[in-house]
């Protein structure tokens, strides 16, 4: 079969539930073997693993720009903020590339027409409700334990910091361990509150 067609509106947007996890949407235009637009997207932690292996000095940056930003969870959404447009502009021509590499086009378009078989209408509206509610409260409850845990974690540097400024004096490899010191019991510290508070709407 016989495929043609062209890649257009590239735009990174947050998933449902979490806000700093980044897929690329974007719209694929057929002209071959149907005339046809339909909508896909590539998520962003695939494509830094493609950049890790084919494009190894735009994957560091990247990361690099990630660490330096000093955030719990993945920050995706705020490391692409970081890295500015030129960066971006990196982004979507490797998109591209890989793309063409993975035969997405192709693959997306046989998807898309075994989407099109007949199913029940009913099923599918309950199925999407229920996905609805359960996307809202994840997202809150992820929120706020990314919220307490980087909040906690800045106060206890802030303290131990005020307590013992000895440590601004130590060496970059002893600095990174100080900064990542205390990432276990804030962890936990927040899996307790989550417990507590589940326990509390059980009870």
């Amino acid at each position: 079969m016989d495929f043609k067609y062209s890649i257009e509106n590239i735009s990174p947007e947050p998933e449902d539930i979490d806000d700093e996890i980044i897929f690329f949407n974007f719209d694929v235009c057929y002209t071959a073997p149907t005339q046809e637009t339909i909508s896909g997207f590539i998520p962003f932690h695939r494509l830094k693993e493609y950049l890790r292996q084919r494009q190894p000095s735009l994957y560091d940056f990247i990361e690099s720009t990630r660490t330096s930003l000093d955030l719990w969870g993945p920050a995706e959404a705020s490391t692409l903020e970081a890295m500015g447009e030129e960066a971006m502009a990196q982004l979507h021509e490797h998109l591209l590339a890989y793309m063409e590499e993975t035969n997405y086009a192709q693959l997306h378009y046989e998807w898309w027409q075994n989407l099109q078989k007949p199913r029940s209408s009913e099923r599918t509206h309950e199925i999407a409700t229920d996905l609805g509610s359960l996307i809202e409260e994840s997202r809150d409850t992820m929120k706020r334990s990314r919220a307490f845990c980087q909040k906690a974690e800045r106060s206890v540097r802030e303290i131990a910091l005020e307590i013992y400024p000895e440590i601004a004096d130590l060496d970059p490899e002893q600095l990174l361990k100080f900064k990542n010191l205390f990432v276990n019991q804030i962890v936990e510290m927040q899996e307790r509150i989550h417990t507590l508070l589940n326990n509390k709407i059980d009870d």
